[in-house]
């Protein structure tokens, strides 16, 4: 599936996953694929989500997705990063789709 921007009219590519947070004490990563310039992640249902771009870092250096929220980046050179996330219950559901 293509989109286009607006500006320029460059075809881009996406990527979209559903991730499953099972354990509410454990970060799970994503790795973003290689030239993704749009991040956005979405705490599906009730669950607080706590993302980090470091290892670890989901209980001490964080950004907060509260229920029903998204966290976008938009515009930024993302490659070979990988973004942890962590739910406050064993329950929550992270989708996250990538433009690159």
């Amino acid at each position: 599936m293509g989109v286009t921007s607006g500006a320029s009219q460059q075809s881009a590519s996406e990527n979209i996953k559903i991730t499953n947070l099972a354990v509410s004490t454990s970060e799970t990563s994503h790795s973003l694929q290689q030239g993704t310039v749009q991040l956005w992640i979405r705490a599906r249902g009730l669950d607080t989500f706590y993302i980090s771009f470091v290892s670890g870092e989901t209980s001490t250096k964080y950004l907060t997705i509260s229920p029903g929220c998204t966290f976008s980046l938009d515009g930024v050179s993302m490659a070979g990063k990988i973004v942890y996330i962590r739910s406050d219950k064993a329950s929550g559901i992270a989708e996250i789709l990538e433009t690159y």
